[in-house]
């Protein structure tokens, strides 16, 4: 989950990492955002932040953070989860 600051109508993005880089100095990630998800808000993100284990803080820190939660059970509107793929 990718957000800017704040805690309203700005836009998050679910995102997956597909490259990372260490070196003794630097971490390079590159991040690339999961199509076919519902738009999330930072109210969204910021309406159910204690099932996903985000501070209040953290809406207005420029920072990283990993956390050990399933984004789309903590949701809790069904219109917020990606739609269900067919299997192929």
């Amino acid at each position: 989950l990718v957000m800017p600051e704040g805690r309203g109508a700005e836009s998050a993005m679910v995102c997956k990492i597909v490259r990372l880089e260490l070196t003794p100095t630097e971490i390079h990630v590159r991040l690339e955002e999961i199509p076919g998800h519902a738009s999330l808000t930072n109210a969204d993100v910021y309406a159910c932040r204690l099932e996903l284990g985000i501070e209040s803080f953290e809406f207005s820190r420029n920072h990283w953070s990993v956390k050990d939660v399933d984004l789309w059970s903590a949701l809790p509107e069904p219109s917020l989860k990606p739609p269900l793929r067919s299997p192929s």
